[in-house]
């Protein structure tokens, strides 16, 4: 008996769109689109000590950014992706069986070519209008050294307080340490001399 019957060919695509519709929404919506971890939900990111205010300023990490794991990007394999795919796979094959009377087989080989094409287009299409966007933004490890930034969280001798400052438009919240291991009061105005595992060194420029 031919497993690959009309009706059951049928139902499996119909089956699988509506199974990778639904999959594909709760991914987009919760944020939650996995591989490259990038995470579109969400106007915050905290990576390490460092924090962000409601700036919606993102601050990817990676070896050149402040923070250090790199959190940008959408892996070609991911369960957005694969979503896309199983979608578009019903979606193509119910196409071929219904508009162009398509056999089982044939219309298989339709279905899995039109699930890599969207799919594909997917993934290029978030990448390039949601993802690419966000890196421009990023605030990186040179573009902070030597700026200045204000105390909001007093910095005790030898121990750990808060900076607050302005990076590409975003109020970024970074914790600190003196370059000496000195104290300094909260209102004090510093100057970053470098970031290490999200954690600003920095040395007061002028008395509060």
């Amino acid at each position: 008996m031919d497993i690959l019957s009309g009706a059951t060919v049928s139902t499996l695509y119909l089956v699988l769109l509506i199974l990778g519709l639904i999959y594909a929404l709760f991914l987009l919506f919760s944020g939650q689109f996995g591989g490259g971890d990038a995470d579109l939900g969400h106007g915050d990111l905290d990576l390490g000590h460092g924090g962000m205010d409601h700036g919606d300023l993102h601050v990817p990490g990676g070896d050149h950014a402040a923070g250090g794991e790199d959190r940008t990007g959408l892996s070609p394999i991911s369960p957005f992706t694969i979503a896309i795919f199983v979608t578009a796979f019903g979606a193509t094959g119910l196409v071929a069986r219904g508009l162009f009377q398509a056999s089982e087989r044939p219309s298989l080989i339709w279905a899995t070519l039109g699930g890599l094409i969207v799919s594909t287009l997917a993934y290029i299409g978030f990448t390039y209008l949601f993802i690419k966007p966000q890196g421009s933004s990023e605030v990186r490890v040179a573009d902070l050294v030597g700026i200045e930034a204000e105390v909001i969280t007093p910095i005790p001798a030898g121990g750990l307080g808060e900076i607050a400052l302005v990076a590409q438009g975003g109020r970024v919240t970074y914790s600190a340490r003196t370059k000496d291991g000195a104290g300094l009061p909260a209102g004090q105005v510093v100057r970053i001399l470098r970031i290490l595992g999200g954690v600003a060194y920095v040395e007061s420029i002028k008395e509060i």
